[in-house]
């Protein structure tokens, strides 16, 4: 039960609309290559396809387990295209950290929005990072008129399309106001 092609566009599609023209998609890779990571992929190329003229970065490690390896790369990538402003989308929340780091290897003065998604994300909002995500009452409610569905023979049983949304996130609203 999970969508991350959907959660992963809508990610880089709110990013995009805030004009970010340079997008890293943190985490996007993984050894093996698992399919809701190639999930996340697609999801995120397709936002981008629409818009031949953004730069991105598709870093070759997650960076969970060697995360000099991903600055380093974030580095040299940021010194050849030397974005003004970059949107980081960090796939799952236990990667939000390696999207921070990365604040540091870029550009004095460069611009930089965080988005990240996950099925659904605890805590409390967190200042200039947006949050995608399903919240866990609402996967139970869809899921339970699926398994009806199914039971009264209207549907058959199979994969569940999670409703990911923006979350409303306060304290970035109050750091885009100033």
């Amino acid at each position: 039960t999970n969508d991350n092609f959907q959660g992963a566009h809508l990610a880089v599609q709110a990013l995009l609309e805030d004009g970010f023209d340079h997008v890293a998609l943190v985490n996007f890779t993984g050894s093996p290559d698992w399919s809701w990571v190639r999930e996340c992929r697609a999801g995120a190329f397709a936002a981008l396809e629409s818009r031949p003229d953004v730069e991105f970065l598709l870093p070759s490690t997650p960076g969970l387990s060697r995360p000099e390896r991903l600055l380093r790369e974030v580095e040299e990538w940021a010194g050849r295209v030397k974005p003004d402003n970059l949107g980081m989308v960090c796939r799952c929340y236990y990667s939000l950290h390696m999207g921070a780091a990365l604040r540091h290897v870029l550009p004095g003065g460069c611009r930089v929005g965080i988005t990240v998604f996950d099925v659904d994300l605890p805590g409390s909002d967190i200042p200039g990072v947006r949050k995608i995500g399903c919240a866990v009452e609402r996967l139970a409610e869809a899921a339970l008129r699926r398994l009806a569905a199914v039971r009264r023979g209207a549907d058959t049983p199979g994969r569940l399309r999670l409703p990911y949304e923006v979350v409303p996130n306060e304290a970035l609203d109050a750091v885009a106001a100033r």
